[in-house]
């Protein structure tokens, strides 16, 4: 019964110290996500996808960012779902819709 206890209490131990060594990296990492966040914002300018939401057209992303540089279309049942890319200089902005309206859309800076 003891050796059960003295065991369990060991195992605790160790993942208290083990999560405790853990935080200094946690806060490293979220600096270095917030500077890369915050060099992305600013490469990002020259492509508008800041104004890019959830629930926008086809029309209006084609609209503001031009004819898309590559596109797929997949149709699921009833459901269609476009990727679409748009490349340049400073970047690939990707947009994914659901018949015909924008669910997802990332912004993926060239490595300079």
């Amino acid at each position: 019964m003891f050796y059960k206890t003295r065991f369990l209490l060991s195992s605790l131990l160790l993942c208290s110290v083990l999560v405790a060594c853990g935080d200094n990296d946690n806060e490293t990492a979220q600096a270095t996500n917030t500077e890369a966040t915050t060099e992305q914002v600013a490469t990002s300018a020259a492509m508008p996808t800041n104004k890019i939401e959830a629930g926008m057209t086809q029309q209006a992303i084609t609209d503001l960012l031009g004819t898309p540089s590559l596109s797929q279309t997949h149709t699921l049942d009833s459901m269609t779902i476009t990727h679409s890319e748009w490349t340049n200089e400073t970047g690939t902005a990707s947009v994914q819709f659901i018949d015909g309206i924008v669910t997802f859309n990332q912004f993926t800076p060239t490595n300079k």
